[in-house]
């Protein structure tokens, strides 16, 4: 019987997630058989996820020209067909089954909230489901988005205050996404149950959220203001 040490162990379901082979072929790499390690897998995912705790909403935010606190945005993540419940993981527009993450982040990067949703929600109703209109709306907070999104305390391409600053700002959501991306786990087509699936997401923004809590993602003028 071959086990692996804490550091091994922790280092197979880190490689997983960053290249996200099958269970036969990482089993080849650390010599042990596919059931560990898909044990071993089934069984940290969830640890990380609630040690993680790098994703948050700060005390203090900063704010551009145009009065914005942050960005928000939503990406798809494909998956294999589910049964049951196959079409409320079908994304119509991308012929094939989804899950889906909005994320709001600040204007250096760091990540302030991440929701994960079924494949068939779309922006505006992944923002009516989280929650985050009534977060906004209490704190008069405004938000950057794309035509997806609807609401007034929202600064879209549609409205008059849109600008090359705002287009500036918002491109930092997308590059949260490409970090994120660059985890297989979360731009292949996920093999694993959909709840499984909700945890990856989240523990690979987290991963990103520590990675850059110190970094400046991009150089944008900013005023500190606190609520």
């Amino acid at each position: 019987r071959v086990t692996l040490s804490s550091e091994s162990r922790l280092l197979m379901v880190l490689q997983w997630l960053r290249e996200y082979p099958n269970f036969k072929v990482l089993a080849q790499m650390y010599f042990v058989s596919r059931f560990y390690a898909q044990h071993e897998i089934c069984h940290i995912i969830p640890i990380l996820f609630v040690k993680l705790n790098y994703i948050g909403w700060p005390a203090q935010y900063d704010i551009n020209s145009l009065g914005v606190h942050a960005v928000i945005d939503c990406s798809a993540h494909p998956r294999l067909r589910v049964h049951p419940g196959s079409a409320d993981y079908y994304r119509g527009d991308k012929r094939r089954n989804m899950e889906v993450s909005q994320v709001v982040c600040g204007l250096q990067g760091e990540i302030y909230d991440i929701v994960i949703g079924k494949g068939h929600n779309n922006d505006q109703a992944m923002f009516n489901i989280s929650g985050l209109r009534m977060h906004i709306e209490l704190n008069d907070f405004i938000l950057l988005a794309d035509r997806g999104y609807s609401h007034h305390l929202i600064i879209t391409p549609a409205k008059p205050e849109w600008s090359e600053l705002a287009s500036h700002d918002r491109v930092i959501v997308e590059n949260v996404f490409g970090e994120a991306k660059q985890f297989s786990a979360t731009s292949a087509v996920f093999r694993q149950s959909p709840e499984l699936q909700a945890l990856v997401l989240t523990v690979c923004f987290e991963i990103v959220a520590e990675r850059h809590r110190n970094n400046e993602f991009r150089i944008s003028p900013v005023i500190n203001t606190s609520f």
